[in-house]
């Protein structure tokens, strides 16, 4: 009885092994992984001379490992395992936090000061920044450094647990309290959103993104523009919100993180609250703008602030 329990189990274990391989070419249909994943590479060409310098070996071993029947059912089923039996995102940089609220590793390192640059550097930015600043108004412009929260600062309780706490200086913090002494121009966002939370039920994060939300867009360009006009002297267009839409039928910007995941099974729906934006332009001037950003500011693209509120 167990020799034929030792076969059966050696049959079942090289049938998982050769299966992959002997079905690469079936065609079974496979959903493509999101996120940034190592592509297919073609066929390496057998040549003495790449058998001889190994290059050849090194592209079959890279074929066999990406081009194989169930590929991404398999990548789905491991980081489903990790994810759901550990509570650990088999993804770069993603942390999961208390009720699935992923986070991003860099943002956390942000929140608790572990991404802390020193002094002098941030001393030595705002410098510059205030000699662009001070170069843009004698040409009727000016300059302004927009900093905004992470996610982690704005639900430090949603961090994943174990979590060290802000210790510390933090980068954020620097930049606000020498700005003045540099004379640089800054907006930190951080007291809006902090605001935002504690009087609204509608977050500016998705649980499921990295991003701000459009809601978060909104609020952050309201501030944005505001400053500029006041810094100008120039009445700039006013962004208002005539009302609120919540659905669990988020944006996809709102589950990136979640999709780059590759989990088998989707995450729980959650609800969002999406803005209906007016941009009143009405006797403003829409300067010309040059916007040196990450991707947070794809979403004013996307709603389109941007285009409405500047001229270029």
């Amino acid at each position: 009885m167990a020799n034929a329990a030792s076969r059966l189990l050696a049959i079942l274990v090289v049938v998982r092994l050769g299966a992959p391989a002997a079905l690469r070419d079936a065609g079974l249909p496979e959903r493509p992984l999101g996120g940034r994943v190592a592509e297919e590479t073609t066929r390496p060409a057998l040549t003495l001379r790449g058998w001889l310098d190994g290059s050849f070996q090194r592209g079959a071993e890279i074929r066999a490992n990406q081009a194989f029947a169930l590929r991404t059912w398999l990548v789905r089923l491991n980081v489903e395992l990790a994810f759901r039996l550990w509570g650990r995102a088999k993804a770069n940089g993603v942390l999961v936090g208390p009720g699935l609220w992923l986070n991003d590793r860099s943002h956390v390192a942000a929140w608790n000061g572990a991404d802390w640059a020193g002094e002098e550097p941030v001393r030595r930015r705002l410098a510059a920044l205030a000699r662009l600043d001070a170069s843009l108004r004698g040409r009727g412009g000016a300059a302004l450094l927009v900093v905004l929260p992470s996610k982690a600062t704005v639900r430090p309780d949603l961090v994943p647990p174990g979590t060290p706490p802000p210790s510390g200086p933090r980068n954020r913090d620097a930049y606000v309290r020498l700005a003045p002494e540099a004379g640089a121009p800054v907006l930190d966002l951080t007291p809006r959103f902090l605001e935002h939370g504690r009087s609204s039920p509608h977050g500016l994060f998705s649980p499921y993104g990295i991003h701000w939300t459009e809601l978060g867009a909104v609020l952050g360009m309201q501030e944005v523009l505001a400053r500029l006009g006041e810094r100008t002297g120039r009445r700039l267009a006013r962004v208002e919100v005539t009302g609120v839409d919540v659905t669990d039928r988020i944006a996809p910007v709102d589950r990136d993180v979640a999709d780059g995941m590759n989990l088998l099974f989707p995450l729980p729906p959650v609800r969002l609250a999406y803005p209906r934006v007016r941009v009143d332009a009405t006797g403003s001037r829409r300067p010309r703008a040059l916007v040196v950003a990450d991707s947070n500011f794809w979403n004013v693209f996307d709603l389109p602030l941007a285009a409405e509120a500047f001229s270029s």
